[in-house]
């Protein structure tokens, strides 16, 4: 795949969305096409920030650059860091990765998808091939006990190879608005029905287990990463008075990203 880098990072995101809604996937069949269009347009500051992240760990250039995305879902970042330069392959469930409309987008731009489950410990079986490791808002979704599969993830990168981990943070402002308030923070009970619902396209959306910046810290230390930086982020969407508390309180903010380095 060809390297673009005198196009703006968002106008590369928007050109790629647009593309994409020309021929929208229904992952579940169930005629919603149309969610496709609603998730990237609301999921392009994130991809935005995260593109900017990785243009930074690598000094601008991707060119060459083994990254693996897990959790690549519709595809949106792994076809832009592919069209960035990067060997990029996308990592993510069968019922996603064997659509054939994916494998064909994904493929089209010079992306290797690979299709298996992070309950298996050997999930890539490629060690040490990877320069860098992209895993945004999907340690949540894990509904077992990570360890096993981030040490697979650890084996997967390259000598000094890094791992870019974004998710929500467990001890935001809203969570703990909601617990004050006597509410649980975790998804209604009613998301439990919905997921067993064949009628309605909800087939991953419940978060398991959300984590704490820390928590995230202690978890890849003690698994043999070095934590080079973390930072908390929130979106532009938030209220004005929540974005003053974001401010002088960056730890309440809704989402953490963490990049560490295989020692």
């Amino acid at each position: 795949m060809t390297a673009v880098p005198d196009e703006s990072a968002h106008d590369l995101l928007e050109q790629i969305r647009i593309s994409f809604l020309k021929d929208p996937i229904d992952f579940s069949e169930k005629g919603n096409a149309a969610g496709e269009a609603n998730y990237l347009g609301k999921a392009i500051p994130s991809y935005l920030r995260t593109l900017h992240d990785i243009e930074q760990i690598f000094e601008a250039s991707l060119t060459g650059r083994k990254i693996l995305e897990i959790g690549s879902y519709f595809g949106m970042l792994a076809v832009a860091l592919a069209r960035r330069g990067a060997e990029i392959t996308a990592f993510d469930l069968p019922q996603y990765m064997d659509h054939p409309q994916l494998r064909h987008r994904l493929t089209a731009a010079g992306v290797t998808p690979l299709t298996g489950d992070l309950r298996d410990p050997q999930f890539t079986n490629l060690a040490g091939q990877f320069d860098l490791i992209v895993m945004c808002e999907t340690i949540e979704h894990l509904p077992f006990n990570p360890i096993p599969s981030l040490r697979a993830i650890n084996s997967a990168l390259a000598p000094a190879g890094r791992l870019y981990l974004s998710q929500p943070n467990l001890a935001s402002l809203s969570n703990r608005k909601r617990i004050l308030l006597g509410h649980s923070h975790h998804n209604p009970i009613g998301d439990y029905f919905l997921q067993l619902d064949p009628t309605v396209d909800f087939s991953v959306g419940l978060h398991w287990r959300e984590y704490t910046a820390s928590e995230i810290r202690e978890l890849l230390t003690r698994l043999g990463w070095t934590i080079e930086r973390q930072y908390y982020h929130y979106s532009t969407d938030d209220k004005f008075s929540a974005r003053m508390i974001y401010r002088y309180l960056p730890s309440l903010r809704p989402n953490v990203t963490t990049i560490a380095s295989k020692s």
